[in-house]
């Protein structure tokens, strides 16, 4: 389980690759757009949640790495036009899931 985490340009590839990142104003949409676009968003976390099984995690105590991480990940939110996220950033840039990440905070409050 040697796998490196994804690099600038596949993390930019991965958030161009998904189907919902130009969703426009919810409120203008139809309810059943909504319900699709939705549907697809929680598809699209889902997917992402599940490809941290088959990444090593990023070495949260070393700041530099974190930060670099943290970078890549924005560069690649800004080049692919995608809002980003702590589902973006934790399992992306960092190879956690989320709730990982906030246990990870909360055990290390210097971090």
């Amino acid at each position: 389980m040697d796998k490196e985490l994804m690099t600038v340009s596949q993390m930019e590839d991965a958030l161009e690759a998904r189907p919902n990142k130009k969703l426009g104003n919810y409120k203008a949409e139809s309810t059943e757009f909504k319900a699709e676009a939705l549907a697809t968003d929680i598809s699209s976390k889902m997917s992402g949640l599940k490809n941290i099984i088959n990444r090593p995690r990023a070495n949260l105590h070393d700041l530099t790495q974190v930060q670099t991480r943290a970078f890549e990940y924005l560069e690649a939110c800004m080049k692919a036009a995608a809002f980003p996220s702590v589902m973006g950033l934790a399992t992306m840039a960092y190879g956690y899931s989320p709730q990982g990440l906030n246990k990870y905070l909360r055990e290390n409050p210097e971090a």
